[in-house]
């Protein structure tokens, strides 16, 4: 995995409860959410019925005199790819010869939901909707990793802060060529002068 760093990143926190409230704020970011629009009652609790002799309920199909009520839906957990694997830690890749992969990594790919129904591929049975329109996207800037979970999350909270505002708006902060395979005049290891990302070895 190639993983980019930007000069315009927090250092990671030593401090264990302000890791927490970090991790935190990652977790409810808006980026990993989007809009949904529901039937509702008037009173939440007449959507669902109980099953008698048990003690659940079950949810009912939208009745007369419903109204739609729109809702944030998602997290985190839905819009990342994880792999947990062995790596040379002298290189932080994966190497044919096994014997050289002992050092334990989380890497992590993730990106905010995108709307496909703007791409002008054909609906699907039924047309569009707040529910099917949304899906997983993958943003390159957020690509991390760490030794534990905890160090994978705290080094995507920096690439959050760095790449998105906090109403979940992409900052316009993008490798040269928007492409960091193709990073000119960035070389590896080295901070380019123009676009401000450092590319690590691939």
């Amino acid at each position: 995995m190639i993983m980019m760093t930007h000069r315009d990143q927090k250092p990671i926190p030593t401090d264990p409860a302000v890791r927490q409230l970090r991790i935190r704020w990652l977790l409810e970011h808006p980026i990993w959410t989007h809009k949904i629009t529901v039937m509702v009652p008037e009173n939440i609790e007449d959507m669902f019925k109980p099953i008698e002799g048990t003690e659940f309920s079950e949810m009912l199909l939208p009745l007369p005199g419903w109204v739609e009520q729109e809702f944030s839906n998602g997290a985190l957990q839905e819009c990342w790819d994880l792999d947990l694997v062995f790596v040379n830690p002298e290189t932080e890749t994966i190497e044919d010869n096994e014997a050289l992969n002992t050092a334990f990594r989380v890497w992590i790919e993730s990106g905010p939901w995108y709307d496909f129904s703007k791409e002008g591929i054909p609906a699907p049975k039924g047309g569009w909707d707040s529910h099917n329109r949304w899906g997983k996207s993958h943003d390159t800037r957020l690509d991390t990793g760490g030794a534990t979970m905890e160090e994978a999350l705290l080094n995507l909270v920096a690439l959050v802060e760095c790449f998105y505002d906090d109403d979940g708006k992409s900052k316009d902060k993008w490798p040269c060529g928007d492409n960091e395979e193709e990073c000119e005049p960035c070389e590896v290891e080295e901070l380019c002068p123009s676009c401000g990302f450092v590319r690590q070895p691939d």
